[in-house]
């Protein structure tokens, strides 16, 4: 994720674990602020820790703002959205 940009977008308005989120890699240093949103200066590995979220669905909502469903918004290699893929569906939604 590293160089990833995040959108300029209203933080106040988002849900308290994005901001939460958010913060906590500001103050880690893992993003900084720009004029036109933020960045990410360092790698992370994000984890879901809310049930039936996902990673995916974490960095989605984090980087374009509001709640994303990161099976939709990732693509796949071939530029489908991972969710078309069955395959990668059944590893990691079991």
């Amino acid at each position: 994720m590293d160089s990833s940009q995040i959108a300029n977008y209203d933080l106040s308005s988002s849900q308290d674990w994005l901001i939460d989120i958010y913060n906590r890699l500001l103050e880690e240093g893992v993003i900084k602020e720009t004029e036109t949103g933020a960045i990410f200066v360092k790698s992370y590995l994000f984890t879901a820790s809310r049930i039936n979220d996902t990673a995916l669905s974490y960095t989605a909502s984090l980087i374009l703002g509001g709640n994303r469903n990161g099976w939709e918004i990732r693509k796949d290699s071939s530029g489908k959205p991972l969710n078309s893929n069955t395959k990668l569906k059944q590893v990691f939604k079991g």
